[in-house]
């Protein structure tokens, strides 16, 4: 039995809890703009998010498609949404992603190879990417901003991004 006092505290912990991730997670699709915690961003020229997609050559060029992610916030190293080209050489992974329509959601995992070079300083090896659909996956996810902070703890390491989705391109 909850006591009748600690039922209205409790009640208004959840709605306060709902409100902050409605509030810290609210994002507007047409102007692909975010606000996180009380912090306003948007892509911008070096976030990566209007980059092209990799040509052969390029490290991060995946055999069977190349996705574009973005990471889910912009407070951990900058004010800006940052966004990575992944590339992605077996085709299976690729039907996977497919598969999940328009709503992703799951992780994509993948060797971190770090190049100062390559936009946000690293890329994922795309023959080691892979697709993941459920479950947790404690210890080895991380974010875009995460590795541009931290590339040596990071480097040569199997890490796990969200799968936030905003291009995708198919070899012929």
């Amino acid at each position: 039995m909850v006591h009748p006092g600690r039922k209205s505290g409790m009640i208004l912990f959840l709605v306060s809890i709902i409100a902050c991730s409605l509030a810290c997670n609210d994002q507007d699709s047409e102007s692909e703009e975010i606000v996180f915690r009380d912090v306003y961003c948007a892509p911008s020229a070096e976030s990566g998010c209007f980059d092209p997609a990799p040509l052969p050559g390029d490290p991060r060029y995946g055999l069977a498609a190349q996705i574009l992610i973005q990471d889910t916030g912009c407070n951990r190293n900058n004010a800006r949404l940052d966004c990575l080209w992944i590339g992605i050489d077996d085709p299976a992974v690729v039907d996977q992603i497919l598969a999940r329509g328009s709503n992703i959601g799951g992780r994509i995992r993948g060797t971190v190879i770090v190049d100062p070079s390559q936009p946000h300083g690293f890329y994922l090896d795309p023959s080691s990417t892979v697709y993941w659909g459920g479950g947790l996956l404690e210890g080895v996810v991380t974010t875009i901003d995460w590795v541009e902070v931290d590339p040596a703890r990071h480097d040569g390491g199997f890490w796990a991004f969200g799968l936030h989705l905003r291009d995708i391109v198919i070899n012929p």
